[in-house]
């Protein structure tokens, strides 16, 4: 994170994190200097990554496994490295905390993007639980492990779901042109209807949030 105070001044800043981007962004609230007053996490392992977990008590190569999906930044995700990072953590500010999970059931079309949820069924497996393809349910929605040392937080644990899986939650649509898709705007409109419907249901006014998604042009 190389944002700092004087980049914001003292207006209140909103940060959203997409997977291990939500603990980049905890450390960032506890290290940081500037005026943080919500965040907003999506699909946050905060407790790890099970299937990782799986892989080391069956004495499977993780970056074996790993390697094929490009899913070597993930390994040190485990449950007990991010436990501990969590544990270390110590927020003092008063702070309110969005979460969000998504998930997709298997549905394998190969003629969309949904094609591309595929791979996510051999770690869905291997968690063995409801998850995005990476992240379990239960590990996005672990609020609780924030709070038990950090008791002022205002912690939301919105219980709806998004219907998309992890890459299709945070890859550029038109990165799926390269994979053969031919339907990305309908990946595209989907992200910014995802990404819209959990600005609203954290309380951020509109204006916000239409500054927020106006990069994303037709």
């Amino acid at each position: 994170m190389t944002a700092r105070r004087q980049d914001f001044g003292d207006q209140p800043v909103v940060l959203v994190g997409h997977s291990a981007g939500g603990l980049y962004a905890l450390y960032a609230i506890a290290h940081g200097d500037f005026n943080i007053a919500q965040f907003i996490a999506v699909n946050t392992p905060f407790r790890g990554l099970k299937f990782l977990t799986t892989l080391e008590n069956n004495h499977i190569p993780i970056k074996t496994i790993a390697a094929p999906f490009c899913l070597e930044n993930l390994i040190g995700l485990n449950e007990e490295n991010v436990r501990v990072f969590i544990n270390s953590l110590s927020i003092r500010k008063p702070l309110r905390i969005d979460v969000f999970a998504s998930y997709q059931a298997s549905r394998i079309d190969t003629w969309n993007y949904r094609s591309l949820s595929a791979p996510m069924n051999v770690f869905q497996a291997l968690a063995n639980e409801a998850s995005d393809g990476i992240v379990t349910l239960r590990s996005a929605w672990a609020s609780q492990d924030l709070s038990a040392k950090n008791s002022h937080f205002e912690i939301y644990n919105h219980p709806q779901t998004v219907d998309l899986e992890h890459w299709e939650m945070a890859a550029d649509y038109r990165f799926f042109n390269l994979a053969g898709v031919w339907n990305t705007n309908a990946l595209r409109r989907a992200q910014r209807k995802a990404y819209v419907d959990i600005l609203k249901s954290s309380g951020i006014p509109p204006t916000k949030q239409f500054q927020t998604i106006q990069e994303q042009r037709p």
